[in-house]
C-alpha cells in the first residue's frame, strides 16, 4: 500500500481508532465495532493480517515493550500514518461532495 492508494474501510478505521491513541489489538477490534456502529466487526486474522501491513509500510510502530511475542502488544499511528489518514479523509470528503452535487442535480 502507498500513500496514494486508497484504503479500505476497515483498515481506515483501524487507523482512525490509532489516531486517538494507542491501543491493543482488542481494543482496536472494540473500537472499530463502536465507531461503525457495528457494522464492521473485525477478526482477529484480518486484523492482525491489517495490522502486519501497516507495520511493514511504516504506519504504525509498537508502542511501549520491544517484546514481540505473541503477547499483548499496543499499537500507534506514525507520522506517515497520520499522513494516510489525512489524505484518505480528504478523499471521502471530496468522494461525499460529488455524490451531494449529483443527487442534488437529480432531484430538480
Amino acid at each position: 500500500m502507498t500513500e496514494s492508494t486508497s484504503v479500505t474501510e476497515p483498515v481506515l478505521l483501524i487507523l482512525l481508532s490509532l489516531a486517538e491513541q494507542p491501543r491493543h489489538g482488542y481494543g482496536i477490534m472494540k473500537d472499530v465495532a463502536e465507531m461503525s456502529d457495528g457494522r464492521v466487526r473485525l477478526s482477529t486474522g484480518t486484523l492482525y493480517g491489517a495490522l502486519r501491513r501497516m507495520l511493514e509500510d511504516g504506519w504504525i510502530t509498537r508502542h511501549g515493550s520491544d517484546d514481540t511475542s505473541r503477547g499483548r502488544q499496543d499499537y500507534r499511528l506514525t507520522t506517515r500514518g497520520r499522513k494516510v489518514v489525512e489524505q484518505e479523509v480528504y478523499r471521502v470528503k471530496q468522494l461525499a461532495r460529488i455524490a451531494g452535487m449529483r443527487l442534488a442535480a437529480t432531484e430538480q
